[in-house]
């Protein structure tokens, strides 16, 4: 009347359901971390270093020395001059604000100096004011990031 399966049987359906789902966890696993690690890796981090501002006494120049860390790319460097919150210049790029860029070789690295100008850096050369905020602003190649490097006060 009744027939009764092999005991082996009975044990093979849920050991087969237990192989199916640790292999589509793995294969899930892997292909979700494959997107993550994938995904950062257009992001361009900003050069981590340290900068030293000096005024000179009559407003005219602020020399900026490149103290340590990163070499950093002149080309993606800007200057930024603002008084009570409000942009007076800039962002002026770094060739055009500095009087001796010449002195950079390719990157300003650890231990170069460069001097603002307030003949390049300010509209009509007029001499940078008290209170005033100098930023040194770095720009990404792709544009979308920017990051300030430096920002001093003006005495």
């Amino acid at each position: 009347m009744f027939e009764f399966k092999p005991a082996d049987d009975r044990g093979l359906s849920p050991v087969i359901g237990v192989i199916l789902l640790v292999g589509i966890t793995v294969i899930l696993v892997a292909v979700v971390g494959g997107l993550v690690t994938d995904f950062g890796s257009d992001i361009e981090v900003a050069p981590n270093a340290q900068f030293n501002a000096d005024f000179d006494t009559n407003g005219n120049n602020i020399t900026i020395t490149h103290g340590s860390g990163d070499d950093i790319n002149p080309d993606n460097v800007a200057f930024e001059y603002t008084v009570n919150d409000t942009a007076e210049r800039g962002p002026t790029n770094f060739n055009d604000a500095v009087d001796n860029s010449d002195t950079i070789d390719g990157l300003f690295q650890s231990g170069d100096e460069v001097t603002l100008s307030s003949v390049n850096f300010l509209e009509d050369g007029d001499d940078v004011s008290s209170g005033g905020e100098i930023r040194m602003i770095w720009t990404g190649e792709s544009g979308d990031q920017r990051e300030v490097l430096l920002e001093e006060i003006v005495p």
